[in-house]
């Protein structure tokens, strides 16, 4: 039996697993937050871009909309959200969390808003800070190579590059000039998963704005050329940049995969913040209204929204909605809850269905003794049918 070289495992280096700390956010996370906000502090940030393969596919998803479809009650139709924008504040913000009925207006005059500027600059000079620290680190530092410092360098610069030509070939699509009567007054509504309920409302030209204005290419820049040029630029960058990271972290010291991990997670802090701060911006510039509530029921979700807009002149946008069953009592609890204000809905919509059963069951034994006096033998097929609809009204949630 041999004995153990300890000597021989202490000579060895002890080796730096860095798959196991590369653990990237989706890329399509790195694709919403370029698009959720065109600021420009956002593209000299000192971040790499943490899902830089979404720039070798194809910019088709500005055709794309979101995941949101929004109805409007004035117009009485229904359409794909397209405000990627607004998208993001949704989600960031979890306005269309479970019970959460909110309600935001567009401000005619909303003047000078500063958002999240100032912490928009604090955040650039902070990624600044970071990658002169990791530039020291990389020169300085014990056992880093010239492959730490060339993946910090190649990475950000390249990254940089990236999003400035991005924010100044992508835009947001012009406002709409052709709209009637655009100073009318407007709202759409989104309905959430449970209970919940998100409402905008504004002049008819400002909603439109904020609803269907998706990015397109730089009018500016529209010749086909232009275009095909940049896409091209952008995929052989990036396909280079990717190419470097492949053939040199392998072959990296174990204080060169450390760098390229600090600087990777720089990436995802960017990207997470950025989204959270696109959002932030986008919320600050509406006008949150007090009529926003937390509710239990769907029944007190659909208060909410009849409530909001009992205004409307054709109040049959709720059948054209789908938004309640079309049956008498809930047409009659329609009516009812808009015009009172205070009362429960759960409590009005039990009051008038117990109130149809009554009447239905009234008229029911009013027919059975009637067809039992003028003739006995009569069978129940017309009677049995009285009652059916009232019967099959659903109970309010």
């Amino acid at each position: 039996m041999s004995a153990i070289d300890s000597n021989n495992d202490n000579s060895k280096d002890w080796m730096f697993d860095v798959s196991a700390l590369m653990v990237l956010i989706s890329e399509n996370e790195e694709l919403k937050y370029r698009l959720s906000g065109r600021n420009h502090l956002q593209a000299i940030c000192a971040a790499p871009v943490a899902g830089i393969q979404t720039y070798l596919k194809s910019y088709d998803v500005l055709l794309e909309p979101s995941s949101y479809t929004y109805f409007s009650p004035y117009g009485g139709k229904s359409a794909p959200l397209r405000n990627l924008a607004l998208e993001n504040a949704i989600k960031r913000g979890r306005l269309l969390e479970d019970g959460k009925c909110t309600f935001f207006k567009i401000p005619q005059n909303p003047g000078k808003r500063t958002g999240n500027e100032p912490l928009k600059l604090v955040w650039l000079a902070f990624t600044w800070m970071c990658m002169g620290g990791l530039t020291i680190m990389s020169v300085m530092a014990p056992k880093t190579t010239w492959i730490g410092l060339t993946n910090c360098l190649v990475y950000t610069i390249w990254s940089i590059v990236l999003r400035s030509v991005e924010f100044v070939m992508i835009k947001p699509s012009q406002e709409p000039d052709s709209l009637s009567r655009p100073d009318d007054p407007d709202a759409i509504y989104i309905i959430g998963r449970d209970n919940s309920a998100l409402v905008l409302s504004g002049s008819r030209k400002d909603i439109k704005a904020w609803t269907t204005r998706g990015f397109v290419y730089n009018q500016n820049a529209k010749s086909s050329m232009v275009t095909s040029i940049w896409q091209m630029f952008t995929k052989i960058g990036t396909f280079m940049a990717i190419l470097v990271s492949f053939s040199t972290i392998p072959n990296g010291s174990t204080m060169d995969q450390v760098v390229f991990i600090l600087l990777n997670m720089l990436g995802q802090a960017n990207t997470l913040l950025g989204l959270w701060l696109n959002g932030r911006s986008c919320l600050d510039a509406l006008e949150e209204l007090p009529c926003g509530r937390q509710v239990r029921t769907r029944t007190a979700t659909y208060a909410a929204l009849v409530r909001f807009f009992k205004d409307v002149k054709d109040q049959s946008w709720t059948e054209k909605a789908g938004l309640l069953p079309q049956t008498p009592v809930w047409k009659e609890w329609r009516d009812r809850v808009a015009r009172e204000p205070d009362a429960d809905p759960k409590a009005l919509y039990n009051e008038i269905n117990e109130a149809h059963l009554g009447a239905c069951h009234k008229k029911k034994g009013s027919i059975d003794s009637a067809m039992t006096m003028v003739d006995p033998n009569a069978q129940n097929g017309d009677k049995a049918t009285a009652c059916h609809q009232e019967n099959a009204t659903p109970v309010a949630r």
